[in-house]
């Protein structure tokens, strides 16, 4: 009963936002047909976005609410540079800002097809297809790699490091030696131990405490 109240409230708020903002303009200026149209589209942009939030509240989804909508705006940018049918006038003629529309409205109208793919896929001042399948190839790479899962073997961890001990002691100023591995003597054990490089990264971190000193009694 509670849960229906308060998705009933939520739904109550988003109308009554969107309704009273008048952040579009007065009914006069807007007129009634526009101002009913900005009401309607406000009411169910909220009311999917409250459904949505709910879905995640009870463990539906991909993970947080913000990274969901962050996607969501993400994706709804990326299809409409694809496939945007506004024209623009940009001193060559009217151009489609969608890059596939542009791409195929290019070969059809132009009579040398291979300056249209070469606008197609390089123009400046609009999406092009370069951009598109450059952003598709990131996607791609991002989700082929997401589930890598990277175990670094015991036997490599202690080669580098034993590596990096021996290369520091005889080239200690080298630039590429200390990216491997910076290494100084401690002054509680006397031994050399990594602070900096690559060798620093996969030791394990230590607790060495400063010895207390004897107080006079």
């Amino acid at each position: 009963m509670l849960t229906s109240c308060r998705s009933l409230l939520k739904k109550y708020v988003c109308f009554d936002s969107c309704a009273l903002s008048g952040m579009y303009g007065s009914v006069g200026q807007l007129g009634v047909r526009n101002a009913i149209l900005i009401i309607v589209q406000l009411c169910f942009a909220g009311i999917f976005v409250i459904c949505l939030d709910e879905l995640l509240q009870k463990g539906y989804g991909l993970g947080s609410g913000i990274s969901l909508f962050i996607t969501t705006n993400i994706c709804e940018s990326i299809i409409w540079k694809a496939f945007s049918p506004t024209t623009i006038n940009s001193g060559h003629g009217a151009e489609f800002e969608g890059a596939m529309i542009a791409l195929f409205h290019l070969l059809i109208t132009r009579f040398d097809k291979v300056r249209a793919l070469g606008e197609a896929f390089y123009r400046q001042n609009l999406p092009n297809v370069t951009n598109l399948l450059a952003t598709v190839l990131i996607f791609l790479i991002v989700i082929y790699f997401q589930g890598f899962r990277v175990v670094l073997p015991s036997a490599l961890v202690s080669n580098l490091y034993f590596i990096s001990q021996l290369l520091h002691r005889k080239y200690s100023g080298n630039f590429l030696v200390n990216m491997l591995g910076k290494r100084k003597e401690s002054e509680y054990s006397g031994q050399s131990v990594p602070v900096g490089g690559l060798a620093y990264y996969v030791t394990a971190p230590s607790r060495s405490r400063q010895p207390k000193k004897a107080g006079k009694l």
